[in-house]
């Protein structure tokens, strides 16, 4: 397969970074740094670029879906302590009226805070993405995927219950990954 220079893909393949960087940000809280998210997928699609191999069988798209998402997540995670300032503590009471309810009745603030049951925003609809995925891989994949990134059981331990290698339940993960990705991941080839 003839390979393209580097400079090329990554001219061609901007306009997926910024989409990815615009779909991601739309399911993070407002004081996430949307530029700071778009800088970190033109990173990862530099790196892409840099690392793609096409004799492997993926198109560059889909490989480069994986990369700019991957450093957008590792952005977001080392940025993460930078948030973490303290706020003064404050105690309200949740039987204290704020207000009243559309019939005229006082309100509480228990009565409008979501009781922690259901998911609120960004954070229900990634958990709906996330099972809607699931729901499209195989009952295997998408229970060791489930097990080591939404309940974070470590490879080992999931290794250890079905008796495989933890070599081995990474490159299930992976590949796992990578199935999933290229199903959501638009191709631009």
């Amino acid at each position: 397969m003839q390979t393209q220079h580097p400079d090329t893909l990554i001219a061609q393949h901007m306009t997926l970074a910024r989409k990815l960087a615009f779909r991601l940000a739309r399911t993070l809280p407002r004081f996430v740094d949307a530029d700071a998210l778009e800088s970190d997928a033109m990173l990862g699609l530099v790196q892409a670029a840099r690392t793609f191999d096409p004799d492997r069988g993926a198109s560059f798209a889909t490989y480069a879906c994986v990369r700019i998402r991957g450093a957008m997540l590792d952005g977001l995670r080392e940025r993460q302590h930078l948030r973490q300032t303290e706020v003064p503590l404050v105690f309200l009471s949740l039987d204290k009226p704020i207000g009243r309810d559309g019939d005229g009745r006082p309100a509480t603030l228990g009565d409008v805070l979501p009781n922690g049951e259901e998911p609120v925003g960004a954070e229900a609809e990634t958990r709906e993405t996330i099972a809607a995925m699931l729901r499209r891989a195989g009952p295997r994949d998408a229970q060791d995927l489930e097990d080591h990134y939404l309940h974070g059981i470590t490879q080992e331990d999931i290794a250890a219950r079905r008796g495989l290698s933890p070599s081995r339940i990474s490159q299930r993960l992976k590949a796992a990954r990578l199935r999933l990705q290229e199903a959501a991941c638009p191709s631009n080839n």
